[in-house]
């Protein structure tokens, strides 16, 4: 959710690329300039947004978390390593890292868009999850 002029070239790349409308979310000031940008949206608004994108271009890791749960096209961008650790090891564990991308300047994106198999996976991580909760806290 913070602007970054790489992830915006990025975004505004495959949304031309793909004859899409670009939408932004930014935490930034920016966005009283840009009728495009939306900035301080409610939960309601940014889940509108989530739902009816048809493809998302993220650096956030809650909105590579969106994009797996909602089953969405997507590329987390990479801006700084340790911003990046968590996202990374979440698509990692669902077999989703080539969604990851270091763009520096290249134009390429994913064409996978399929996550189903993730969605499978990540319903059996959150039940593996659940569980270990579960038995921890029954023993306390």
């Amino acid at each position: 959710m913070v602007r970054n002029d790489d992830v915006a070239s990025y975004a505004a790349f495959v949304a031309k690329s793909k004859g899409l409308k670009l939408i932004e979310m930014a935490t930034m000031h920016e966005s009283i300039f840009n009728k495009n940008q939306k900035q301080t949206l409610s939960v309601e608004q940014l889940l509108f947004y989530f739902v009816n994108a048809t493809y998302i271009v993220t650096s956030s890791f809650h909105g590579t978390i969106l994009s797996i749960l909602l089953n969405k096209p997507f590329n987390t961008i990479s801006i700084n390593d340790s911003i990046d650790e968590r996202a990374l090891s979440l698509l990692k564990e669902l077999n989703l890292s080539d969604k990851m991308l270091n763009i520096s300047g290249q134009a390429v994106y994913s064409t996978r868009t399929d996550n189903a198999d993730a969605s499978d996976l990540y319903n059996r991580k959150r039940i593996e999850s659940y569980n270990i909760l579960n038995n921890t806290l029954s023993c306390h």
